[in-house]
């Protein structure tokens, strides 16, 4: 039964990876800011919130 789930564990890791080549997405406005944000955190500043 173990050697079974960790075959579908593998199988279902294969399928996400092909999916992601397959399939690429994009950041989008939220996910670029909250990059720049924790950047600003981790650099010691306040985030900045206007534009």
């Amino acid at each position: 039964m173990e050697r079974w789930a960790k075959i579908a564990f593998a199988v279902l890791c294969a399928g996400m990876a092909v999916g992601a080549l397959v399939y690429p997405t994009y950041p989008n406005y939220d996910s670029y800011y909250s990059l720049l944000w924790g950047r600003e955190v981790l650099d010691g500043q306040l985030p900045h919130f206007e534009g």
